[in-house]
């Protein structure tokens, strides 16, 4: 996704009349300025640390965290940025070259960067086989590993509520997991594709199949009940079009 891309941004709520308006414009900040430069010319090398380093031995090394929690801080609402598929046709790492969840973090003070299954990590451990990048990207698996996660470091950090913000494939699984944990009261997705079967259609390919589809899974309101969804699209971007 690119800056042509991101010209004419479209938004879309769900939920509750306050369209998360203080969120809303730390994110569309960070896409305006982002275009003042292609992300293509800004590569991003960053490294994730496994989560069992952080959080204990109970929780999955193959899902990173972006820093330790020393440096965390203190907030009721724990914000967690989900990065997209990257190379899904890659054979040993997935991780994209060019994460735009980290910069979307970047300008987002106490945000947290929230891997996904084998992506950024200086070792991959023997079970990350490509499957967990391609067609089981979005399985049961791959959620019920960052849901594990992400309650931990809630309970690590004593933050009260979550918010997401997910980035294309991100996006998808930030909706996914918004099914399974109560305390998730926003999701912020950019660009991402919500109805798996009909993006793949339009890309004249094959959905992921041992892939959960927001479209047929996702539960309105979330586990919660009351979560509030933000879901952005960029009115030219070819990739996960408006319609």
């Amino acid at each position: 996704m690119n800056c042509k891309c991101r010209v004419g941004l479209h938004a879309f709520f769900i939920g509750r009349k306050d369209p998360l308006r203080a969120v809303r414009v730390v994110l569309l900040t960070a896409l305006v300025s982002g275009c003042q430069t292609p992300i293509e010319s800004e590569p991003h090398t960053k490294v994730l640390i496994p989560s069992n380093q952080i959080l204990g031995g109970t929780t999955d090394p193959i899902v990173g965290l972006g820093k330790p929690l020393k440096q965390a801080l203190k907030s009721t609402v724990l914000t967690l940025y989900i990065g997209g598929d990257g190379q899904v046709e890659a054979e040993s790492d997935p991780s994209p070259k060019h994460p735009v969840a980290l910069q979307l973090a970047a300008s987002d003070a106490g945000a947290w960067i929230l891997g996904r299954p084998c992506y950024q990590l200086s070792q991959l451990p023997s079970r990350c086989t490509p499957r967990l990048w391609q067609d089981s990207r979005y399985s049961e698996p791959v959620v019920a590993a960052m849901t594990k996660v992400i309650q931990q470091l809630s309970v690590h950090t004593g933050s009260g509520s979550i918010r997401l913000v997910g980035y294309s494939g991100g996006g998808t699984l930030a909706v996914l997991l918004s099914d399974r944990i109560t305390s998730v009261t926003e999701v912020i997705t950019i660009a991402a594709p919500l109805d798996l079967k009909a993006w793949a259609h339009l890309r004249g390919a094959s959905p992921p199949k041992a892939s959960l589809d927001p479209i047929q899974h996702h539960k309105p309101g979330g586990a919660s009940g009351i979560t509030r969804y933000l879901h952005l699209v960029g009115g030219r971007d070819p990739v996960v079009p408006l319609q």
